[in-house]
């Protein structure tokens, strides 16, 4: 286990924002922008069939319009959560969304950060966390990547939404020791 920043040196991530270093996009304002239709396009088609609360893994979260909820797919991950947690790790939730990741690693860590750049889905992370009893073991903060955090973590969450047609924008797997996986 290293620094964050040890652990994402030579992989094609922005700045990390620890390092004092601004963030710059890495890919092109067309990329950004067809990311951007897509995400708010899905964002649009997923709530229109919700009500702001969502049944995920036997939990009911609360979506607001401004947060993107739990595809389908989504359980992949959350299994994967539940079942790579240790009660000693440190884990980081990135681009938490309403908390989901964040409240299953929580089930059995008891040291838990969830990041998003996005305040409304911050405060629906918080308010999910306390529904959901783990409220005491999730820290949730507004911010970008890293930028919100310092340390080390022994799991880090992503779940970037993406689309096949965006594939080409990369992928980072990060194993337990670091290694870029995918």
């Amino acid at each position: 286990m290293g620094e964050v920043g040890s652990l994402l040196e030579g992989l094609p991530v922005p700045s990390l924002g620890m390092s004092g270093t601004p963030h710059e996009p890495r890919m092109s304002a067309e990329r950004v922008e067809l990311l951007h239709r897509w995400h708010e396009q899905a964002s649009a088609d997923l709530h229109r069939r919700s009500d702001n609360e969502v049944e995920y893994l036997d939990m009911r979260l609360h979506v607001p319009p401004m947060v993107f909820p739990p595809a389908p797919m989504s359980k992949l991950l959350g299994r994967a959560v539940l079942a790579e947690t240790s009660v000693d790790d440190r884990v980081m939730d990135m681009g938490t969304g309403c908390g989901v990741n964040a409240i299953l690693a929580a089930r059995v860590a008891t040291d838990v950060t969830a990041v998003d750049i996005n305040p409304d889905a911050v405060a629906a992370a918080r308010l999910n966390c306390e529904r959901l009893g783990v409220g005491d073991r999730v820290e949730c903060e507004v911010g970008h990547l890293f930028d919100p955090v310092e340390g080390t973590f022994d799991l880090i969450i992503f779940d970037w939404v993406c689309s096949p047609d965006l594939a080409p924008l990369g992928r980072v797997v990060l194993g337990r020791d670091g290694a870029n996986s995918g």
